[in-house]
């Protein structure tokens, strides 16, 4: 530690003569706010808990603080810590809503040090129409501020020490957190299983998994290590990691053995488990293309034609959204509409688009969403017209639609926060309400059973009665079972078609005159199940595949024989069809599936399922031992002679898995009180404080103002202080900062306030920079000057989309040059003030997506326009009037660069930037050496042109292998392309643990650029090629030679990560005039180019 206190205090003594220059690009993605829904919330205050939500979402919010504050135990239990601060839960109405929020907006200041951020406490939650997956997110949310809080600590002081020596893998913290969320599930099993049994994926290892998906790979790790060594493991590793600061540490305390080993029995695990699988009854295979298996692409909904012979389905591709059209009989693909961007940082929404066909098949409508409005879609194939309608404002939003008749939309849907049923009227956006209770009723269609229409849907409801209820004691937490609705008002009538506790029934599609078919996750697999004899009491259930992967969706239409079954192989999507075969199904059996704790109030069953005999082949083993400490459940394999247990006999058999269960009862749930609900006021937390040596220009964009009225000079490196505070959601943002040079000379202070709440975006900032220096025109060492610049401005972004938008900066400036009284000529010298009135006009488009430290992926580029007018103003003179004066100038810029990954760790970048500045007044701009450089050096060969009245000089980088000034003009064009290479990510098996080695990249560069003064850079009138020799006071030659205006850089380089700074070594040969020169080593500090 000593050694290393000892090196940085070197590197800030020697900091006074290292020198560079940044001009930092801002870039940056946008979020909108679509309304103003976001304008008022409310709070509610438990014992550990803070709970926001804000319009219609109270409803929401009632389950949210009851379900909290009832799993909070258990995973106290699970994790055994505690925290004394209380856990803020914000509550989204959708998932459209939650990505409107402003949370994980790129910050404005680009740093190259490490930032000390405060660990949140905050769980953000979404709902989709399922309190069961809302309850997974709390579970999630909860887990991770715990898990946080016992790695990194609660005060300032535990977060810096943590944050510097504790490194550990993604997957410890992110498999824990799904862990604790659902401790194992069918959608787990097969994804891992894809893993092991995949022949394209090579060895099969942990280290390659963590890469791969490392939350799998981690929930997988530690549901092995509870199985295996017991549940206090986690809380124990946990510990000792932190206390250790060395995963290797706790490991080795707690289970005995290192990483390496765990990996090994973790593998030897899964295999055994995987290979004693028995083969499945049912095989599937890839019938239909309806993806194309290169793309990454996934399958969101299908609906079949009444007449089986179109399917109609949706792709989507991380935010892109495609409605096709496939002809069953030719196999022909017909895009309907398309709409999105792909966005790789937000949740794809598969919810939209929702398809439903007209009766008669003549009609295909769908439901899309576009800026938080969902709109209705018709499409007449008989005479191939398009009718688009926005939906009734009324609906939050559609999980399910269907046609009721040809002029009624039958809805399953949210208006407050709950899912219900409805009919909708297209034409008159008439909505009358069938279900108003706070389970959830998903799954909807209309079907026809003895010439009457009936709607069936899937709900967690306990009783089969239609009546207004408002959330209680009874949580809407239970599985999922099949009802038939008689919609008959006002007398409509609701039956039971299945009865089970321990599994759910989806999806159901009528298959017959009285049956129907349904997905199922009896044994822990999502498999189709046929229900028979629909209107007896009770029905028929029997089983119909048992394929080894879950079924993800399937579709099915009584005038087919054809069921399509979507389900996912090695990562890849299968489409298989099969004939709907009765002769081959049975009644079910099961044993223990796994998944989140159901603390459902207990209902009566209804009388028994009939029952059949069972062919053994279709039996499921639970795939893992049962947790310990408690005893686990003998697994029952039934022969031909055993007794055939009904379906509602399951709840028999079926135990959850998962030890200390939660027992509630109703009456012990937390009360929610409506008096306690009060409006949420503005909560403001420190974000970050850092301490960091950089000399950036602190505003992005103000670039072109930067430097004074003399040679270009790079500024010195400065110790600068920065901190910022944000409220609760991140809408209001206020930053300040102080920077002194480490030459001691000079200060800047800076305060900017961000406004984000709304759709336009609002900046405003003040700056003040002032600077001593010597005068270079005085032989007097005592003759200084003070240069004093002070800076206001207001900035307005409009986003159209999450990559781009347009923004305007209104900028008022002051430049003051003080000659400081050090005689009686320096006395009388008058102050000179120069003041300028700026507007710049900027397009942003930026989808960059960062894979790893200067590594990216994507196109980033903005174009600008800028006008600055001189001005003269002063408040402390009476007689001096604001008037405009002669100075003014337009500038013209552009810089747009590309990430393009090889490999999926190399990255090949390109750049190509430009800028001109026109007017009577302009800015010089300096072509040549890099951002940053550390020694930097200055090439006095090239003049700087006279005929020009320049007020402002610019630096023009990178141009690597030449000086500072190897071109000089008021326009610039220059390119920039780097191969990037992790080398030592292809020579280390292992996660290396040095990030100064983990971050090394060798980089091959050539860049290319011009600066010129005038209208043509090849023209004879460009002073590059004018020298003028002078012997005063008489003689003055002016000579005249070529010289290329094009220069020509090219070599290689290194860059790492030193001290939380991120470090570049190039080294680079010139090409001039058709010359190769000396080559240059530049040491310069800062990612990208």
């Amino acid at each position: 530690m000593g050694r290393i206190l000892v090196v940085i205090i070197c590197c800030i003594s020697q900091a006074v003569w290292l020198q560079g220059q940044a001009v930092t690009t801002e870039f940056g993605k946008n979020r909108i706010q679509y309304h103003d829904d976001f304008d008022l919330w409310n709070m509610y205050e438990t014992e550990n808990f803070v709970t926001y939500w804000y319009g219609k979402g109270r409803e929401i919010a009632h389950t949210v603080v009851q379900l909290a504050e009832l799993d909070n135990p258990y995973i106290q239990s699970v994790l055994e810590h505690k925290m004394n601060d209380k856990i803020e839960l914000i509550v989204y109405l959708d998932l459209t809503d939650m990505k409107q929020s402003n949370l994980g907006i790129e910050e404005q200041f680009v740093g190259k040090g490490g930032i000390t951020r405060v660990v949140e406490n905050k769980v953000f939650l979404y709902f989709n129409g399922d309190h069961n997956d809302l309850r997974r997110q709390l579970r999630e949310g909860i887990a991770a501020v715990y898990i946080n809080s016992m790695l990194h600590g609660n005060n300032l002081q535990e977060i810096v020490q943590n944050a510097v020596l504790l490194n550990i893998g993604d997957w410890f913290q992110d498999g824990l957190i799904s862990y604790v969320g659902e401790e194992w599930s069918p959608e787990y099993d097969h994804r891992l299983k894809d893993y092991f049994t995949n022949p394209k994926k090579g060895k099969k290892d942990f280290r390659r998994l963590s890469k791969i998906d490392p939350e799998l790979a981690g929930h997988s790790v530690w549901y092995f290590m509870v199985n295996t060594y017991g549940r206090a493991t986690i809380s124990n590793i946990l510990y000792l990691t932190r206390i250790q600061r060395s995963l290797e540490s706790g490991l080795i305390y707690v289970l005995g053995f290192d990483s390496k080993e765990l990996a090994v029995k973790w593998k030897e695990y899964y295999e055994k488990r995987f290979e004693t699988d028995e083969e499945p009854l049912n095989t599937f295979t890839a019938d239909l293309k309806l993806t194309n298996q290169k793309k990454p692409q996934t399958l969101g909904r299908m609906r079949l034609s009444p007449d089986g012979k179109q399917l109609a389905y949706t792709l989507h591709d991380h935010g892109r959204v495609r409605l096709l059209l496939f002809d069953m009989e030719t196999g022909d693909k017909k895009v309907l509409y398309r709409y999105g961007i792909r966005n790789y940082e937000v949740e794809t929404d598969l919810n939209y688009p929702i398809i439903a066909w007209q009766p008669d098949g003549s009609e295909l409508s769908f439901l899309y969403e576009r800026k938080d409005v969902i709109s209705l879609m018709k499409i007449d194939f008989e005479n191939e017209q398009t009718l688009t309608d926005k939906l009734s404002p009324e609906y939050q939003r559609v999980y399910d639609m269907d046609y009721w008749s040809a002029d009624t939309l039958m809805f399953s849907a949210s208006t407050d926060g709950l899912s219900d049923l409805y009919m909708y009227a297209p034409i008159t956006r008439q909505t009358t309400r069938i279900t108003d209770d706070f389970y959830d009723d998903l799954d909807a269609s209309v079907i026809e059973l003895d010439q009457k229409r009936y709607i069936l849907f899937s709900s967690n409801r306990a009783d089969e009665n239609l009546r207004k209820m408002e959330l209680d004691s009874i949580l809407p937490i239970g599985q999922f079972d099949l009802f038939l609705l008689d919609f008959t008002p006002p007398k409509s009538s609701l039956r039971r078609i299945t009865f089970s506790d321990d599994a759910s029934e989806r999806k159901a599609r009528i298959s017959g005159a009285d049956e129907l078919i349904c997905l199922a996750d009896y044994a822990g697999h999502w498999q189709r199940i046929v229900v028979k004899q629909l209107m007896e009491d009770p029905p028929l259930a029997m089983l119909h595949t048992t394929y080894d992967r879950d079924i993800q969706l399937h579709e099915f239409v009584p005038a087919s024989p054809v069921v399509i079954d979507w389900l996912q192989k090695w990562n890849m999507p299968y489409i298989h069809t099969s004939q709907l075969d009765s002769s081959k199904i049975t009644t079910i059996r099961s044993t223990p599936s796994t998944g989140v704790i159901d603390d459902s109030p207990t209902v009566t069953p209804n009388e028994n399922v009939k029952k059949e005999e069972v062919d053994p082949r279709y039996l499921f083993q639970t795939p893992f031992p049962v947790i310990q400490p408690a005893k686990p459940l003998p697994v029952i394999v039934q022969t031909p002679a055993d007794d055939v247990a009904p379906v509602t006999d399951i709840s028999k058999i079926l135990q959850p898995s998962i030890s200390g269960k939660l027992d509630y009862k109703p009456e012990n749930l937390t009360p929610f009180i409506r008096s306690r609900v009060i409006a949420a006021r503005l909560k403001f937390k420190l974000d970050y404080f850092n301490v960091t040596l950089d000399n950036d220009l602190l505003f992005g964009g103000l670039d072109s103002y930067a430097g004074q009225k003399r040679e270009f000079e790079p500024s010195p490196l400065g110790i600068l202080f920065k901190a910022s505070i944000k409220d609760l959601l991140e809408d209001y943002i206020v930053t300040g900062g102080v920077r002194y040079p480490t030459s001691f000379n000079g200060s800047e202070y800076f305060l900017v306030f961000d406004n984000r709440k709304h759709r336009i975006d609002k900046q405003f900032a003040i700056y003040r920079k002032s600077v001593t220096e010597t005068d270079q025109t005085s032989q007097d060492p005592l003759h200084q000057n003070q240069y004093v610049t002070f800076l206001g401005l207001t900035k307005w972004s409009y986003p159209f989309d999450n990559y781009n938008s347009v923004r305007g900066t209104l900028t008022l400036r002051n430049d003051r040059n003080i000659t400081l009284a050090a005689d009686k000529p320096t006395l009388d010298t008058p102050t000179d003030d120069a003041q300028r009135i700026g507007l710049k006009v900027e397009w942003v488009y930026d989808n960059t997506r960062a894979l790893d430290i200067n590594s990216r992926t994507g196109t980033r580029a903005k174009a600008w326009v800028e006008v600055v007018k001189r001005f003269d103003l002063n408040l402390f003179e009476a007689d001096k009037k604001f008037q405009f004066n002669e100075g003014f100038m337009t500038v013209l810029g552009f810089d747009a660069r590309h990430y393009a990954s090889i490999d999926g760790r190399s990255i090949f970048a390109a750049r190509l930037t430009g800028a001109t500045s026109l007017g009577s007044e302009r800015i010089l701009y300096y072509l040549g050496g890099v951002e940053n450089w550390l020694f930097p050096s200055y090439d006095d060969n090239v003049s700087v042109p006279t005929d020009y009245n320049f007020a402002y000089t610019a630096l023009a980088s990178s141009m690597r292998g030449f000086d500072y000034n190897a071109r000089n003009g008021s326009s610039v064009v220059l390119t920039n392309l780097e191969l990037r290479v992790p080398i030592f990510q292809y020579v280390s098996k292992q996660k290396i643990r040095s990030s100064f080695i983990r971050n090394i990249q060798l980089v091959g560069f050539v860049d290319a650029g011009t600066a010129w003064a005038g209208s043509d850079p090849f023209g004879s009138g460009n002073p590059l090629n004018t020298v003028v020799l002078t012997n005063p006071p008489t003689v003055e030659v002016i000579v005249n030679y070529y010289r290329n205006p094009l220069i020509v850089g090219y070599g290689f380089g290194a860059r790492t990560l030193v001290f939380g700074y991120y470090l570049k070594l190039d080294y680079g040969w010139n090409w001039e005039t058709s010359t190769d020169t000396k080559p240059i080593l530049h040491f310069s500090m800062g990612t990208d180019f």
